[in-house]
């Protein structure tokens, strides 16, 4: 619907974002978006892609500010992890047990999925996961968001190649 009948407002943002924060923008964004549980970017990238920014820069950009999203996330964690309400919830739940075993995957599974990133990287964080796993399992964040947008972007303009 939304290419339908939305093209032009979201192309005149799309243009206006683009031309005041760039992929400067995008990335501070993506950071933003991607360390909050329950959000997602596909619309800022859809109007940074609207706005004129190509597919493989503006994608790669926000990889990357997806990435950096887990390593903040990972922090905020750690932080979480030193609450006494947290390590009570995580000892009752065996959310310990199960990070220690499947930490990496869990991770791995939140980056390339629509499973709430965020939440598998504070968990990676509270629960002491090396910062160097999450790095490596956060890595399919750059296939993830150019899978994903190549989605929405043939989609949006009704199977147009991207």
């Amino acid at each position: 619907m939304a290419g339908r009948f939305l093209q032009e407002p979201i192309r005149a943002v799309g243009e206006v974002f683009v031309g005041t924060f760039g992929l400067g923008g995008i990335f501070v964004g993506q950071v933003a978006l991607d360390s909050l549980p329950f959000t997602v970017s596909e619309p800022l990238l859809l109007a940074g892609y609207d706005g004129g920014l190509g597919f493989w820069a503006l994608t790669t950009v926000a990889g990357l500010g997806s990435f950096c999203a887990g390593i903040v996330g990972w922090g905020l964690g750690k932080l979480l992890g030193t609450w006494s309400i947290t390590r009570q919830l995580f000892a009752r739940y065996r959310v310990d047990a199960f990070m220690a075993r499947y930490g990496a995957a869990f991770v791995a599974v939140g980056a390339i999925t629509p499973f709430p990133y965020s939440i598998t990287t504070y968990a990676a964080g509270a629960t002491g996961m090396p910062l160097w796993q999450l790095c490596l399992s956060s890595l399919l964040r750059f296939p993830k968001t150019w899978g994903y947008m190549g989605l929405v972007v043939w989609s949006y303009y009704g199977g147009a190649a991207v």
